[in-house]
C-alpha cells in the first residue's frame, strides 16, 4: 500500500478555532498531527468567520469489470438501507458547524476515491500528497489490512462423476489403441491373398492334376503356380469330392467337386469281308472304344451273313450312365473274302514333328485262301514322350483329316499321349511308300520282306 492509500484511510479531523481566530491543532493522544502547510501561491489568512457547509457531491458510480478488494479498516461495517450513522468526534475534538460529516461514505468533489466511509473530512483542506496524518487509520501505529470477504461460491467443488467414467474410458481407450499398434506393428506385412474354389462339376475321365491350380480355383494376390490342390479327386470314378487350395499361408474354404459320366463313348469301326456263312459280332467290327465307365456293344438289328452282297450294320455301345452311340459299318460277303489277316509293325519316322515322339507302322493284310493279298489297312501311331510336346502338337492341330503328311482318319488319345493316322492302302501305294517296283503280293513273300527291313509279321 503507497502513501496516498494510507492518507485515504487515516480519518482527518480539521482544526478548530478560538474565538480570536487562531486556529486550534486537534487532539490525538499519543500522536503528533503535523500542521498542513498553506496553499501554495497564497498567502495565509486566518479564518475569522464559519464557513457554511457544503453538501458532498456523489461520485459517479463505477461498474466493477472484476472483483473489487473491500479496503476498510477491520472491523468496519459497511452501512446498507438504513440511516447513516453520525460520525463522532474524536477523542479532544468537537463537533463544530464547520464540521461536514460523510455519512454514505461517498468522498466529497475533489476527495481521494479510496477515503473510508464515516470519515470527517474538512473543507477545502486536502491533506498535500506525499503527506499522512498520524492518526488515519491507524491502530496503536499500525496501518490496518483491508478486509478480505471471499466471494460466494468460491468453495471447493466436488467432480462430477460423469467426468470420471469419461477420463476412465479414455485412459482404457487410449491404452487399448498401444497395444494394438504394438502386436499388428509385429507382423509381417504382405500381399492380400484371395482364394476362390470355382470347380464344382467334371466330366468323368477328364484328368485334372492337382498342379492345375487355374481349372480349381482364382487366385489373387499370389503366384498361383506356387498355389497347391489339397484333394482326394478320383476322376475315372463318378462321385463327390472335396478339395480345398494352398497358397503360402492361405487356405481357401472347403468346396465340392462333383465328377459325373455325361459323355457318350468314342467309337472306332472297320468295313468287314467275310466268306458266306460266317458268325459275326459287334466286336469284329470294333478297333477301338473309349470310355471310363464299363460298357455294353450290340447290333441295332440282326445280322445275315448266308448270301453275298454288301450291307450296312448299326452297332450300339451304350456305358452304364445309359450315354450311347451308334456308328455304322459295311459288311461283305464273298467268296472271294480273306481267309485270315497277317499283321505286320515296322519302326517309322516322322516328316515334320520336331518334338520327342516314337512313329509306329502297323499294316493288316487280308488274305485269300489261296495265300494271296486281298486287301490293307495301314495304321501310323505317334506317341509323344512328354505331355508338354504332346499338347504343343495337339494346340496347332487344324483338322482330323490328316497329319505329318499323311492323309487318313487322325485319332488324338490324350490318356497314351498318341496321335494315330488310319486308311486304306493298295499294292501301288505300298510300292510307292518302299520304292520298290512292285510289292509282294503272297503272304509268305511280305513277311520275308519285313523281316528283311527290321519288321515283323504275325498271322492273326
Amino acid at each position: 500500500m503507497n502513501t496516498n492509500e494510507n492518507q485515504n484511510l487515516n480519518p482527518v479531523v480539521p482544526p478548530t478555532t478560538t474565538p480570536g481566530g487562531t486556529p486550534v491543532p486537534p487532539t490525538n493522544p499519543g500522536f503528533a498531527m503535523p500542521t498542513p502547510p498553506p496553499p501554495m501561491n497564497t498567502p495565509q489568512q486566518p479564518q475569522t468567520q464559519a464557513v457554511p457547509p457544503v453538501e458532498a457531491t456523489p461520485s459517479p458510480t463505477v461498474t466493477p469489470t472484476s472483483p473489487v478488494m473491500n479496503l476498510q479498516p477491520e472491523g468496519t461495517v459497511t452501512p446498507q438501507a438504513s440511516p447513516p450513522p453520525i460520525a463522532e468526534p474524536l477523542m479532544g475534538t468537537t463537533l463544530t458547524d464547520q464540521t461536514v460529516l460523510n455519512p454514505t461514505g461517498t468522498p466529497p468533489t475533489g476527495a481521494n476515491q479510496m477515503q473510508a466511509p464515516g470519515i470527517v473530512q474538512p473543507i477545502g483542506e486536502i491533506p498535500p500528497m506525499g503527506t499522512m496524518p498520524d492518526n488515519m487509520g491507524m491502530m496503536g501505529g499500525i496501518p490496518a489490512p483491508p478486509s478480505m470477504t471471499p466471494e460466494p461460491g468460491k468453495g471447493k467443488k466436488k467432480m462430477n462423476p460423469l467426468i470420471i467414467v469419461l477420463v476412465v474410458v479414455l485412459i482404457f481407450a487410449v491404452g487399448f489403441g498401444v497395444y494394438y499398434f504394438l502386436n499388428t506393428s509385429k507382423k509381417p506385412s504382405g500381399p492380400s491373398i484371395s482364394i476362390r474354389p470355382t470347380l464344382t462339376n467334371i466330366e468323368l475321365g477328364h484328368e485334372i492334376l492337382p498342379t492345375q491350380v487355374a481349372l480349381f480355383a482364382i487366385v489373387s494376390g499370389y503366384d498361383i503356380t506356387s498355389c497347391t490342390v489339397n484333394t482326394d479327386l478320383d476322376f475315372k470314378r463318378v462321385g463327390s469330392y472335396q478339395y480345398t487350395v494352398t497358397c503360402g499361408s492361405v487356405t481357401s474354404e472347403s468346396q465340392i467337386v462333383t465328377v459325373t459320366d455325361t459323355v457318350a463313348p468314342e467309337v472306332e469301326v472297320q468295313d468287314l469281308i467275310v466268306l458266306p456263312n460266317t458268325p459275326v459280332s459287334p466286336a469284329d467290327f470294333i478297333l477301338k472304344i473309349k470310355d471310363y465307365s464299363d460298357y455294353t456293344m450290340k447290333f441295332e438289328k440282326e445280322v445275315d451273313t448266308s448270301e453275298e452282297g454288301e450291307q450296312e450294320v448299326i452297332i450300339s455301345v451304350e456305358d452304364d450312365f445309359q450315354n450311347k452311340t451308334q456308328v455304322p459299318a459295311k459288311l461283305t460277303i464273298s467268296e472271294d473274302a480273306p481267309d485270315y489277316y497277317l499283321n505286320c509293325s515296322q519302326r517309322g519316322k516322322a516328316t515334320n514333328i520336331t518334338q520327342d515322339v516314337v512313329v509306329q507302322n502297323f499294316y493288316r493284310y487280308g488274305i485269300s485262301a489261296l495265300g494271296e493279298f486281298y486287301n490293307a489297312r495301314k495304321s501310323v501311331i505317334y506317341t509323344f514322350q512328354t505331355e508338354e510336346d504332346f499338347m504343343d502338337v495337339i494346340n496347332e492341330l487344324e483338322d482330323t483329316d490328316s497329319f505329318d503328311g499323311l492323309t487318313g482318319r487322325v485319332i488324338v488319345d490324350n490318356d497314351n499321349l498318341t496321335i494315330t493316322v488310319i486308311s486304306d492302302v493298295t499294292i501301288d501305294d505300298l510300292s510307292k511308300e518302299y520304292n520298290v517296283d512292285e510289292f509282294p503280293t503272297l503272304d509268305i513273300d511280305i513277311e520275308d520282306f519285313y523281316d528283311t527291313n527290321e519288321g515283323a509279321c504275325n498271322v492273326e
